[in-house]
C-alpha cells in the first residue's frame, strides 16, 4: 500500500525492496530479477499515474493508514 501511496499504483522494484528489507534475504532472486530487467518487465523507476488526485482521496476516505 505504501508504494500505492507514493505512486499511485504499484512500483514492483520497490515493492521487491521493500520486501528483502525485512526477510533479509537481498541476494536470492538476484539472478530472476536481472532476467526481468532485461526484457523489460521491471522498471528502475516508477511511472506515476496520472490520477494520483483520486487516489490520494481513496486513502483520506478509508481508514487505512
Amino acid at each position: 500500500m505504501k508504494t500505492i501511496r507514493m505512486f499511485g499504483r504499484v512500483h514492483e522494484l520497490t515493492l521487491i525492496g521493500m520486501y528483502k528489507m525485512k526477510t533479509k534475504t537481498y541476494f536470492n532472486d538476484m539472478e530472476l530479477g536481472w532476467q526481468m530487467f532485461r526484457k523489460g518487465k521491471m522498471h528502475i523507476l516508477p511511472h506515476r499515474s496520472g490520477h494520483q488526485s483520486e487516489v490520494k482521496e481513496v486513502f483520506k476516505a478509508s481508514s487505512f493508514k
